[in-house]
């Protein structure tokens, strides 16, 4: 599909819900779903609303999207932030400032790479990963237009939006060195600026909008003229590859900033360089000025404030945060907004370096949930290097206090509920934490794979204590391999090898003689503990295993899968009993509630399921995340938790009663 410059495109998408329980022979049959039952919203302990059927949110909905945020952009008058990010469904947000509540969302066909205000704040321009570019009514959410920008078959993506400061023109730059001016009113194409080679990542108007600045991978900082389209001037020597441009308010100075880790501060009259300022041991993302134009804020892998007039390095903040692939100064000045490699928006306070109210709860993903045996706790484990308990009936922290960690993949209490064990994504440690003196009693490390040209860690993607606490269990990926570690004495690991692919699931059999372990190479095998051998295999998955779990009396096995199926098998002899389909997205993760009647499911297509085990036909359907990662029951089956990418945890009832 190809489409002209200067079209107007209007778009029209209907959502399709469309799941059905595998052993239903009637296709159309409609599964009453949570999330379409018209009840009164409850709300979660920061006063947010809850998803229909939950009962608790542990964690906060506010400034967080469903994935990595990739832009934002404050409103003219200060008051609301918009943002968009890369989750599923992907959507821009406008959140109230500072409370953190959103305000309004649109929902968007692709991921938003830019973004930005009107001038009078009345519309919202947003640059997307397809070579869209969309024009949106802020008070309404309404789509004005949709601009397209591909000149050929190759799609390389919206770059930058940016208005005229009169609000007539709207420029947007994309991957393949074009800059496009369109005409806000009617969304016409008033013309395209050609020149350079390669990506255009960032612009910048002058403060009486004439001339156009942009800055290219190819080196080079251009002026452009806004009524000629002609370009006046080149800044650079090509060595240097521009990824963020920013221009004073008083149009005086050019801040540039470059995959060389260079910054540099131009004059924009004379077109010579200033200074530069080092961030030579910095990864950088993009650079901003104040509304004064004494300050200039870098973002990536750190944030630091310099001063303009000196050069000198003011402040350094967020030296433990993911990487920052946006900072906007407030219209005031007095705020910073950074947006990082995961869900959280961060408010700071320019003055003082300070997080401006700060929520307590994950700021990533939560990729394991795990249930207290007494059921009055829940424990989480995310990729922002976190794992913390809950009170699950009212999403109350609990107190834990543990040092930040690398990104962390899987969490499991132990059987009496004093110990809580961690598994590290990337350097694979395996750790252990006596809950109530908050220390850690406990590290497992095996040695890196040597590769030969470097050292390969094996992280750890799962965890399972045996049924007597004496053992603990780690599934890893880059060596597919099970370890098996003595929790009092520290010793191990024993390896229990014969997979042919990254390990994304394992869990004890109830009497603690067999180890079940599910691996990307589409199989099940089970190990007999005392010798270590495999006893049988499990094969029927058309992709990889991805969660494993036990019924409590060790008959069944339920598995789920890649290929879009959760599956029971009959343990003692190996064979598919039946098969549950979600046609939505793949199953993520699996769950039997205490008394083996329900089998749940997650998917990473934002779903809960319940299914009957007797007759496999769906009970319910939960909706609340982007995309569910891992779910546990409650030890009496009232309830059930699920983690999500959006950085929480919903508690679930089962029952029925709190809908």
């Amino acid at each position: 599909m190809s489409f002209l410059c200067g079209t107007i495109i209007l778009v029209s998408i209907l959502p399709i819900n469309w799941t059905q329980a595998a052993n239903d022979d009637s296709p159309e049959k409609e599964i009453k779903t949570a999330s379409e039952e018209k009840k009164p919203a409850r709300s979660d302990f920061h006063g947010d609303p809850l998803p229909p059927g939950a009962v608790a949110r542990l964690g906060t909905v506010r400034m967080r999207h469903q994935d990595d945020v990739d832009c934002a952009a404050f409103s003219p008058d200060g008051k609301t932030l918009a943002a968009g990010d890369d989750g599923a469904p992907m959507k821009i947000r406008l959140w109230e400032i500072p409370s953190g509540k959103e305000l309004r969302s649109f929902e968007a066909n692709s991921c938003t790479r830019s973004i930005a205000f009107s001038p009078d704040g009345t519309r919202l321009a947003t640059g997307d990963c397809v070579d869209f570019v969309h024009l949106w009514e802020t008070s309404t959410g309404n789509q004005l237009f949709i601009l397209s920008m591909r000149q050929d078959p190759v799609v390389s993506g919206v770059m930058s939006v940016l208005f005229s400061p009169d609000g007539k023109v709207l420029a947007s730059s994309d991957g393949l060195g074009a800059i496009h001016l369109w005409d806000v009113s009617n969304g016409q194409l008033l013309r395209r600026l050609q020149g350079h080679h390669g990506t255009v990542r960032s612009i910048a108007f002058s403060p009486q909008g004439d001339t156009l600045y942009s800055g290219g991978e190819d080196g080079t900082i251009r002026y452009w003229q806004i009524n000629t389209g002609k370009e006046v001037r080149r800044l650079g020597d090509g060595q240097d590859r521009v990824v963020s441009l920013s221009l004073s308010p008083d149009g005086r100075t050019l801040a540039s900033e470059s995959y060389e880790k260079k910054i540099r501060l131009w004059d924009v009259d004379s077109g010579k360089e200033r200074r530069q300022l080092d961030e030579s041991e910095t990864a950088l993302g993009c650079v901003a000025f104040s509304p004064d134009g004494r300050t200039l804020a870098s973002a990536g892998d750190k944030i630091r404030l310099w001063d303009v007039a000196s050069g000198k390095a003011l402040r350094l903040w967020g030296e433990n945060l993911p990487y920052a692939w946006a900072v906007v100064f407030s219209p005031d000045g007095k705020t910073l907004a950074s947006a990082h490699h995961h869900p959280t928006i961060r408010l700071w306070d320019v003055a003082t370096g300070k997080e401006i109210n700060r929520k307590e709860g994950h700021q990533h993903r939560v990729w394991s949930v795990a249930v207290s045996p007494d059921g009055k706790s829940v424990a989480t484990a995310s990729e922002d290097g976190t794992v913390r308990l809950w009170e699950p009936t009212t999403g109350k922290p609990q107190r834990l206090r543990m040092p930040r960690l690398g990104p962390l993949h899987a969490v499991a209490f132990s059987p009496d509920g004093k110990l809580v064990a961690t598994g590290a994504m990337y350097d694979g440690k395996v750790r252990v934490w006596d809950i109530a003196t908050e220390k850690e009693v406990g590290t497992f490390l095996r040695p890196p794979l040597d590769h030969s040209i470097r050292r390969v860690s094996r992280g750890c993607t799962c965890l399972a204590f045996s049924p007597d606490g004496k053992t603990l269990a780690s599934g890893h990926w880059n060596d597919n391999s099970v370890c098996l570690w003595e929790v009092k004495s520290g010793k191990g690991p024993r390896e229990l090898v014969g997979h042919q692919g990254q390990v994304d699931a394992i869990a004890f059999s109830p009497d603690g003689k067999t180890l079940a372990s599910g691996s990307r190479d589409q199989t099940i095998r089970f190990c007999d503990l005392a010798t270590g051998k495999e006893v049988r295999k499990f094969k029927g998955h058309q992709n990889g295993v991805t969660s494993v779990a036990f019924s409590s009396d060790g008959k069944m096995l339920a598995s789920a899968g890649q290929d879009l199926t959760a599956r029971l098998w009959d343990v003692a002899t190996a064979q598919e009993i039946s098969s549950f389909l979600e046609r939505d997205g793949t199953m993520s993760s699996v769950a039997f509630s205490p008394d083996c009647k329900t089998l749940a499911t997650g998917t990473y297509n934002a779903t809960v399921h319940l299914w009957e085990v007797a007759t496999g036909k769906e009970q319910r359907l939960f909706k609340g995340h982007a995309s569910v990662c891992s779910i546990a029951f409650s030890p009496e089956g009232r309830w059930l938790v699920s983690g999500g990418t959006d950085s929480t945890a919903l508690v679930w009832d089962i029952s029925g009663k709190s809908d």
